[in-house]
């Protein structure tokens, strides 16, 4: 559900800015900890479906996080 209301309210643009201070703490906290084995989250989306490809990022990046208990 929170992902269909940040799709339905934010452009491509404003999510992709979101994702890049996201993976910028991201991997601050990352490399703070020790953490090596973190799933690759590119940089850039390019293509169809860009905004929920960016969005699923986003997600994955925070589940990292909260499955270590971060």
């Amino acid at each position: 559900m929170l992902k269909s209301a940040l799709l339905d309210f934010y452009d491509g643009d404003m999510l992709s800015k979101a994702k890049q201070q996201l993976l910028t703490d991201f991997s601050s906290i990352t490399q703070q900890v020790g953490i090596d084995s973190v799933p690759h989250i590119p940089q850039r989306r390019d293509g169809d479906s860009r905004a929920q490809r960016e969005v699923y990022d986003m997600f994955t990046m925070l589940n990292v996080l909260d499955e270590r208990l971060l």
